[in-house]
């Protein structure tokens, strides 16, 4: 492995690491949301884990303690949430600089007892070391009953693809941060809040994970353009995407126009908003659709369809079929 993991990118090295580990045996391995792992006759325990790095996942003169503690593990469930899973246990790990004060640290914790008790986690564990820097890993237990848990290969051909709740909120936080515009109060309140503090679809999960049609699922930490493209790979299946039916929230069309940027590319490309992304037979659509609605209050639109894999994979809008790219990649920074 002698080439540079900047030249890599992140998607070549996984696919590198895979190959090394092989199987592992257990009911889903590396390279989907969370590992399946059978400890009890009946139930699968499944395992995430996460890093967030100061400076890269967040900053301490933008998010208060608090928040990146209850991010740190939000992230995570929204893993859990995508296999259908139950979270319950999380180890924390974190690497200090020496110079941060304990009261960082303490509002770190209050975030994630906060979120931990918002979906029923006990923190069980975890590390502490000396760093430059602040680096949080979290790992997460979960558990869903034994042949349920989602994953993302297991699309067909004709599928619906899916989503739930609106996209590029969390990159209209994230710009908003960065730059601050000609924007209301309202709207500003409302796209920082989606990128500070993320809401895991837990319920909506348990519902796709009991319902007859679903195909494959993934959560869109980095975007719907990465997700839609990781899921028709994962399937070996072409892909649409149809940018005029993806749901953008009007704050988020509000901050796009206070900044000059075109909403649609922060649906796309980018990322943490945490939603799910998923397949499901035509006939179960609608019924589906309705439900999470009803037993969770959230929406959930038809942005695309899964194709055979010769109609590779493509973002339509107007007249105009594009190759969809795959999104940002950690090491490369780059989109494509």
């Amino acid at each position: 492995m002698n080439a540079k993991v900047s030249h890599l990118g992140e998607i070549a090295l996984v696919a590198r690491l895979l190959e090394r580990i092989g199987s592992t045996g257990t009911p889903v391995g590396p390279g989907d949301d969370a590992a399946a792992l059978e400890i009890t006759p009946g139930r699968w325990l499944l395992a995430t884990t996460d890093i967030l790095v100061e400076g890269v996942h967040f900053r301490s003169d933008w998010a208060e303690a608090w928040q990146v503690g209850y991010k740190s593990l939000a992230v995570n469930v929204s893993d859990i949430a995508a296999m259908g899973g139950s979270p319950t246990y999380a180890l924390i790990s974190l690497a200090l600089p020496g110079e941060l004060s304990a009261a960082w640290v303490e509002g770190f914790y209050q975030g994630l007892e906060r979120c931990a008790l918002r979906w029923g986690i006990k923190i069980v564990g975890g590390d502490t070391v000396a760093a430059p820097q602040v680096v949080v890993t979290v790992t997460l237990l979960g558990e869903v009953e034994a042949g349920r848990a989602l994953t993302r290969a297991a699309g067909r051909p004709g599928d619906i693809l899916a989503v739930t709740g609106d996209l590029g909120a969390a990159a209209a936080g994230l710009h908003e941060l960065e730059n601050p515009g000609p924007v209301s109060s309202a709207a500003r309140s409302s796209v920082l809040r989606r990128h500070l503090l993320p809401a895991p679809r837990v319920r909506e999960g348990a519902i796709l994970a009991g319902t007859p049609g679903i195909g494959a699922v993934i959560d869109l930490s980095d975007g719907l353009a990465r997700g839609a493209w990781e899921v028709a790979t994962a399937c070996g299946l072409g892909a649409e995407v149809y940018a005029e039916r993806l749901p953008v929230s009007a704050f988020t069309r509000e901050v796009a126009r206070g900044h000059g940027r075109d909403p649609l590319e922060w649906a796309l490309y980018g990322g943490e908003d945490y939603e799910l992304l998923f397949s499901v037979r035509p006939s179960e659509f609608a019924a589906l659709r309705d439900r999470i609605r009803n037993a969770c209050g959230t929406p959930v639109t038809a942005v695309g369809c899964l194709l055979p894999r010769e109609a590779g994979i493509v973002l339509c809008r107007g007249q105009s079929r594009l190759t969809l790219g795959k999104g940002y990649e950690h090491f490369r920074s780059t989109y494509g």
